[in-house]
């Protein structure tokens, strides 16, 4: 039985793989056929471009032994996995370290978001891969910038939102906001957990020798705040940066979602008003239909007038950004006058307006505040 092409098909059983591990879906296998040892390199390739190769490791030691990859192939696996959990462990435990010297040296306690925060969802939490440490200070950046440099640390506050350093040879976002273009709520945040269920022993079979018992040195935004801010980053990212959401960014959203403390009312309030209160919808309800769940709470697609394939053109299906300004601008352009009646759905005005003099004008006053 021939295989479509890699293009369409590494994809679809990529999320599959994920969908059965993750989610307890259908084995792929059981209505698919078996993977070469050339597909299984090309799966793992697809993997690690969407930040999911340890995940991929976790499907695969879910599979019958006569339907995973070859032994070279899950070797090359096993071996990226076991990197993927030594680098997020020392990251982790790097965290751990500068929060300890902050809480002893400034009294300040970090609300961590983004990728540590969000690994705490996963089955092996070293498994959801980070590529730094995200914490949110506040109104107490400048001290925490002020404290680092008093270490011998060089650092970056050029951009607005947050200033940058390298901390211990792990690199470290300070965030003194987290929104990109709204004004910043009331951010509202928990304690981490207790105990040491979250970067503790993991059943990957690796040995892992760090002690993340002492998670009281951190906090987190409340679950509907926290999907606020990870809404705004991929959309972001996606509108204005011509990156995709990747398929980490939907696992992570859908298992935000179906996580016991997640309340959905209280999201919706807490983005009704906002720009992205349509999109968080629309995110929502992709993903439920690429992982197969469904919830009562969340609009249909005929209520939100879209398609998951109108939410693929406009989010995930995005051309590269081209260098040259005036073809990335006629293909922007192209590109909003082709979607504009999705895009006015969502936002509510054209993204003509929405991107072009919205973000003149925050570039102005994020210029102005430097």
């Amino acid at each position: 039985m021939a295989l479509p092409p890699a293009a369409q098909y590494l994809p679809v059983m990529l999320n599959s793989l994920l969908s059965f591990s993750l989610f307890g879906t259908t084995n792929p296998f059981d209505y698919k056929p078996q993977l070469t040892a050339a597909q299984w390199l090309e799966l793992v390739d697809e993997a690690a471009s969407q930040g999911v190769t340890a995940l991929l490791y976790d499907a695969v030691q879910k599979l019958p032994e006569e339907q995973r990859p070859p032994r070279r192939e899950l070797f090359q696996l096993t071996s990226t996995t076991m990197t993927i959990e030594q680098d997020n462990s020392r990251r982790h435990a790097t965290l751990l370290h500068f929060a300890t010297l902050l809480q002893q040296q400034l009294d300040i306690t970090p609300v961590v978001v983004k990728g540590s925060s969000l690994a705490r969802l996963y089955p092996v939490p070293l498994h959801r891969e980070c590529g730094d440490n995200d914490i949110f200070t506040g109104v107490d950046t400048a001290r925490v910038n002020g404290y680092a440099r008093s270490l011998g640390v060089d650092v970056d506050e050029s951009n607005f939102r947050h200033s940058y350093f390298s901390f211990h040879g792990v690199d470290f976002e300070c965030h003194h906001r987290l929104l990109y273009r709204e004004k910043e709520p009331q951010w509202r945040s928990i304690p981490w957990q207790t105990g040491n269920e979250d970067f503790g022993s993991s059943d990957s079979g690796f040995s892992d020798s760090t002690d993340f018992s002492n998670v009281s040195l951190l906090r987190r935004l409340v679950p509907e705040q926290e999907a606020r801010f990870l809404a705004a980053h991929m959309e972001y990212h996606a509108v204005f940066f011509h990156q995709p959401i990747r398929l980490r960014s939907l696992i992570d959203w859908t298992l935000l979602l179906l996580s016991p403390d997640m309340d959905y009312e209280k999201l919706s309030k807490e983005m009704q008003g906002t720009e992205l209160a349509c999109f968080v919808h629309l995110l929502s309800r992709y993903c439920l239909h690429r992982f197969h769940f469904d919830n009562g709470d969340i609009p249909t697609w005929q209520q939100l007038g879209m398609t998951p394939s109108d939410f693929e053109q406009l989010y995930l299906h995005i051309a590269p950004r081209h260098p040259n300004p005036i073809v990335r601008v006629s293909r922007r352009s192209l590109h909003y006058l082709r979607y504009a009646r999705l895009y006015r759905r969502i936002y509510g005005q054209s993204m003509f307006r929405r991107f072009y003099l919205s973000n003149i004008a925050t570039a102005v006053r994020n210029h102005l505040r430097r």
